[in-house]
Formats: structure tokens, sequence, C-alpha cells
């Protein structure tokens, strides 16, 4: 799923979509690096990561 936009909060980052599809999954991956995910039950189409960078543009997978 490509990332549309981005935002700090913490020592997380928030990635935002246009349509999110969750899977069942506790890590995601952009740019083939893990990261743990943390879901933003508040924020429609939305899913945070414990990490930082510059994310918006490219691709996220569920991985395990």
């Amino acid at each position: 799923m490509k990332i549309k936009d981005q935002f700090a909060a913490g020592n997380n980052t928030v990635l935002l979509f246009d349509n999110l599809k969750m899977a069942n999954t506790k890590f995601v991956a952009v740019d083939g690096v893990k990261y743990e995910a943390i879901i933003c039950f508040d924020l429609p189409n939305a899913i945070a990561i414990k990490g930082s960078g510059d994310f918006k543009g490219k691709e996220l997978q569920f991985v395990n």
C-alpha cells in the first residue's frame, strides 16, 4: 500500500493512506526495513510505526 502522508508523534511516525486494509500482524516493512506497528484507533486509514524517516510515497508491506 502506498503511503500518502506522514507526521511525527513523539518517537513514532503516523503513516496515512487513501484506503488502509489492516492485516493481523505486529510488524510492517518499508524499503525492506522492519518496524513495529501501532494501531491508530482514532485515525481512519492510518497506522503508526516505532521509528522515524521519510516514508511519503513509499510502499508499506505487512510482515511477520
